[in-house]
């Protein structure tokens, strides 16, 4: 107990501690002042980001807009089995023989003989004005490309030209 004593006369002798500033302990630190050139440089940043999020929003909408007006430039076109309505044809004469006065790829019944034709049946054409494509016995073919020797000369909306030994070849949609 004498200990507990001894410390209580100490403190009554010692000098009262200072009265403590209680805002001064809650008040924020002074913050550094930004530049005014990096201010300027993030507003920038961010007003070129917003400009071009603001032209592709504008791009799609005019995208949406043509293709909603029917002005979309990609045309297809496609038959399903007419191959086996047209009288006279492989898929309508199952014995693979002509019939006579019928015509078969396109071709007159009393052509030159050249070399023979393989039967080409017209899938499909998309048409575009840039890149225009056919399917052609289930192919995918560009202008230039080949199917069984026959080179694609020309697409168009409702036909495709084929040549093949010096001959051409048009095959249309029915």
């Amino acid at each position: 107990m004498s200990l507990i004593n001894d410390a209580l006369k100490r403190a009554s002798k010692s000098p009262p501690p200072s009265p403590v500033d209680v805002g001064a302990a809650f008040r924020p630190a002074e913050q550094p002042r930004r530049s005014p050139a990096l201010v300027l440089a993030i507003s920038l940043i961010a007003l070129v980001i917003l400009g071009m999020a603001g032209w592709f929003l504008f791009r799609g909408w005019q995208a949406s807009r043509a293709a909603a007006a029917g002005d979309d430039n990609t045309t297809v076109a496609a038959r399903e089995n007419a191959e086996a309505r047209r009288p006279g044809s492989l898929a309508a004469n199952p014995s693979g023989k002509a019939t006579a006065g019928a015509s078969t790829n396109g071709l007159a019944a009393g052509a030159a003989p050249g070399p023979a034709v393989p039967p080409f049946k017209l899938n499909a054409i998309f048409f575009r004005a840039r890149n225009p494509s056919v399917v052609i016995n289930a192919k995918t073919l560009y202008v230039g490309d080949k199917v069984a020797e026959a080179k694609v000369l020309k697409i168009d909306r409702g036909s495709v030209t084929l040549e093949l030994g010096g001959q051409t070849n048009v095959l249309t949609l029915e």
